[in-house]
């Protein structure tokens, strides 16, 4: 084992207490969303310790990386489709902080390419992603 980082707070419980396997990496960070913190986890894969930690209203369930670095980031109650106030959030890298937001209802998953944004949105009867909605970001 090469490092092993520990993360506040519970371990593995509710939902998906840290969704090691929604983690991505940038050119200098690793992100892990941290449901049960409702926060996201910047690592410093360097130094193997948590740099920042962006904290959200919402737990977060996936991210992925822009072109540019930027990290989105959906977010929601109940795996991302059963109650309201459901986003896509955009995470600056350089100051750590949220820049913007987008309701979407049922976000439950989120990819990034060619500067697009791709969200896979989930049918809020059986809670299973059943649409794609493509979000060009503003330049």
């Amino acid at each position: 084992m090469a490092a092993q980082i520990k993360f506040p707070g519970p371990t593995l419980s509710s939902i998906c207490g840290m969704c090691l396997f929604f983690s991505r990496a940038s050119a200098d960070s690793l992100w892990v969303p941290l449901n049960y913190g409702f926060a996201v986890a910047r690592i410093d894969p360097t130094t193997n310790k948590i740099v920042a930690t962006v904290k959200f209203k919402l737990p977060p369930f996936d991210l992925a990386i822009g072109d540019d670095g930027s990290v989105w980031v959906a977010a929601g109650a109940d795996e991302g489709c059963q109650g309201a106030g459901n986003i896509v959030a955009r995470i600056d890298p350089t100051t750590n902080t949220i820049a913007g937001t987008l309701p979407i209802q049922c976000a439950e998953s989120i990819a990034v390419e060619d500067g697009d944004v791709w969200v896979g949105v989930g049918d809020p009867d059986v809670n299973m992603p059943n649409k794609v909605i493509r979000i060009k970001p503003a330049p």
